[in-house]
C-alpha cells in the first residue's frame, strides 16, 4: 500500500519525545476519530492546534469584553438603586434610568456574545473537515474553503450553515 502524499514537497521526519500520557491521549483521539495511524493523528492534531490557536485570542477578547459589560451593568444598576433609595416618589425617572442603563450595556453584551459565538462556530466549521476521515491534504483544502466561505458569508451565512 502506497503512502499518502502529505503535501507538495518531500515529507520531513520529526522525532519527538512525549510522555506516556500524551501518547495515550493521541491514541485515544486517533481511535475516536478513526484515524489510520499515529503519524496521521499527530499531523491532524497539529493542524487543529494551529488553526484553533489563530482564533483563540479573538474569542477570549470577545468573552472578556462581554464580561466587563456585565460588571458595568451591575455597577450602573447599583448606582441607580443607591440614588433612588430614599426618593421613591419619582418612580418614572427611576424606571427610565434603569431601562436606559440596561439597554445601552445590554446591546454591547449581546454584540460581544455574538462575536464570541460566531468565532467559535466558524472555528468548529473550519476544523470539522480535519477531524474527518478524508486524507489530510484534502481535509485541509476543504477546511480552507470553509473558512473562505464563512468569511465571505458573514453572520447570515454562519446562521444558515449552522441550521
Amino acid at each position: 500500500m502506497a503512502r499518502p502524499r502529505l503535501g507538495d514537497g518531500e515529507p520531513e521526519r520529526l522525532h519527538v519525545k512525549i510522555s506516556t500520557e500524551e501518547l495515550t491521549a493521541i491514541d485515544d483521539w486517533r481511535f475516536a476519530n478513526r484515524i489510520p495511524s499515529r503519524s496521521e493523528a499527530v499531523r491532524r492534531l497539529v493542524q487543529l492546534g494551529v488553526r484553533a490557536s489563530a482564533n483563540i485570542n479573538g474569542i477570549a477578547d470577545a468573552v472578556h469584553i462581554a464580561t466587563e459589560k456585565v460588571f458595568e451593568l451591575d455597577d450602573a444598576w447599583a448606582v441607580i438603586l443607591d440614588e433612588h433609595q430614599d426618593n421613591k416618589t419619582n418612580l418614572k425617572s427611576y424606571a427610565y434610568e434603569l431601562a436606559l442603563a440596561f439597554s445601552n450595556t445590554y446591546s454591547d453584551i449581546v454584540l460581544r456574545c455574538q462575536d464570541a459565538h460566531n468565532m467559535v462556530a466558524n472555528l468548529a466549521l473550519e476544523l470539522s473537515p480535519i477531524r474527518s476521515e478524508l486524507p489530510l491534504p484534502e481535509a485541509m483544502q476543504l477546511a480552507d474553503k470553509e473558512k473562505l466561505k464563512l468569511q465571505s458569508a458573514g453572520v447570515i451565512g454562519l446562521r444558515k450553515a449552522l441550521k
